[in-house]
């Protein structure tokens, strides 16, 4: 069995005093992958907090985009809405915009 990863310091994911920065603390730092993955799951994030990747340091972002693509890959597959989101385009288009960027 591997040792879990690390969760990035607080260092890593807020980058800056910027709204969008703090934003992107208040999404992901201290978070889990697992509560990550959770949050947008059952609802609780989507094409701002995903977007919040694009402004956290890179190796957070590196922690964090594995449950969020996790979570795009999950859309289409879940077929009962009780057990999460079924569809979620602005996620997927907020995760392509991020990856776009560059």
């Amino acid at each position: 069995m591997s040792t879990p990863e690390p969760l990035p310091p607080y260092s890593e994911v807020v980058l800056g005093t910027a709204p969008w920065c703090l934003e992107a603390g208040k999404v992901f730092h201290d978070k889990t992958a697992d509560k990550v993955f959770e949050m947008f799951f059952r609802g609780g994030g989507g094409f701002w907090e995903i977007d919040s990747l694009a402004w956290v340091g890179a190796p957070a972002f590196r922690y964090y985009i594995r449950p969020v693509i996790r979570y795009c890959l999950t859309l289409g597959h879940v077929h009962d809405p009780q057990d999460g989101e079924t569809e979620d385009p602005d996620s997927i288009d907020a995760v392509a915009g991020i990856l776009s960027y560059g």
